[in-house]
């Protein structure tokens, strides 16, 4: 009798083994899991700070601007204006290299965007849920 109870025993101490060892990597998949889902969201706060961030100077630079050119205007006299006095043949000025300059950031910004938008569309596509499409096609068969 005692050796079928010791046999029971090292029966039952098996299979509790067993479910310890399935539990344990179901844990570690959940966690795997989860662990990629978090890494990814982070992944894209990243890229959206930064997008806001670079959003954020390309309006700052624009502001600079805009307040430099409301304080250029209201600074002209008269006789400085373009109409009363003959045109002169100069190098692009300082602000025009800077107009360039934000409409290149501008087209940057764009492009980033478009393609942060792009790419969000793309994710959410693949995320949804996967169907199968039938097609039939109509026609004569020989």
């Amino acid at each position: 009798m005692s050796g079928s109870v010791v046999e029971f025993q090292a029966q039952i101490a098996s299979i509790m083994e067993v479910l310890a060892n399935a539990a344990v990597a179901e844990i570690c998949k959940v966690v795997d899991d989860g662990y990629a889902v978090v890494h990814l969201k982070m992944s894209q706060s990243h890229k959206e700070n930064e997008f806001l961030r670079r959003k954020m100077k390309l309006m700052e630079l624009q502001i600079t601007r805009f307040r430099a050119e409301r304080t250029k205007f209201q600074r002209v006299r008269p006789q400085s204006l373009p109409w009363n006095t003959p045109p002169k043949q100069t190098q692009p000025s300082r602000d025009y290299n800077n107009r360039t300059y934000l409409a290149k950031q501008s087209q940057i910004f764009q492009q980033e965007f478009w393609e942060q938008q792009h790419s969000k569309r793309q994710t959410a596509h693949r995320r949804g849920p996967r169907r199968c499409l039938s097609i039939k096609a109509y026609g004569c068969y020989k």
